[in-house]
């Protein structure tokens, strides 16, 4: 009986021994880096600065009336580079958009240091500046012809366009008139007139994804003018 009870107290003893060498005050270290956080950008136009574009309806249109300047700002008021792409929509009667045409137009860029070096586009129903060649072959630049005309990005459905830091935006600035020649079949007859401004991603991919005609003008006008901002 002794016997086995001395095995027991040795039994226990090598446990003992075992967890002490399995607990052992061994030097150690350990480090965490501080927490690396991905937070995703965004994308973003202000809608209430869009809002600016508001005629509202205006009653009893003559030949020879004018609108006087309607400005529309299109400002990136989200985190990343955006591309923009605007597209005039008009919809209503066919004789009041060969009758109404866009008598002034200009885009003014704002903010930073750069400007654009020609930005009146259209005066007097005409193209104006660096733009007369592409415009004046269209003649008066009524609804129709404006809407559908092949200048700027042909095949893409949008007039105007253009690309914007955070925080940067352009002011469109458009005129509409009444043609003095047009006639009686032009009474009582009514159009609508509204601007659609699509954006994305400043990069081909995302472009090309909207449009890929659209595509092919990223190294035109989004590298450059994106470069070209810079903050006072």
């Amino acid at each position: 009986m002794k016997k086995y009870m001395v095995i027991a107290v040795f039994a226990m003893i090598a446990i003992m021994a075992l967890g002490m060498l399995n607990t052992g005050a061994w030097f150690t270290d350990s480090v965490t880096s501080a927490p690396n956080t991905l937070h995703s950008g965004t994308l973003s136009l202000d809608d209430g600065r869009m809002s600016t574009i508001s005629l509202g309806t205006i009653e009893n249109v003559y030949p020879g009336w004018e609108s006087g300047p309607v400005k529309i700002e299109i400002y990136n008021d989200g985190t990343l580079d955006l591309a923009w792409f605007g597209n005039l929509i008009v919809s209503g009667n066919d004789v009041m958009k060969d009758a109404i045409y866009i008598k002034q137009a200009k885009m003014e860029f704002n903010g930073g240091a750069w400007t654009e070096p020609d930005d009146l586009f259209i005066e007097n129903g005409l193209g104006a500046g660096q733009y007369d060649d592409c415009y004046d072959t269209l003649g008066l630049l009524t609804l129709r012809t404006f809407d559908n005309h092949t200048c700027n990005i042909p095949q893409t459905g949008h007039e105007f366009y253009g690309a914007l830091r955070p925080h940067f935006s352009y002011t469109l600035t458009l005129w509409f008139a009444m043609d003095k020649s047009a006639g009686n079949n032009a009474q009582d007859k009514s159009i609508d007139i509204s601007l659609k401004v699509d954006a994305m991603q400043a990069n081909q991919e995302a472009i090309e994804h909207y449009n890929p005609v659209l595509g092919l003008h990223y190294n035109g006008f989004v590298v450059g003018t994106l470069a070209a901002q810079k903050d006072n």
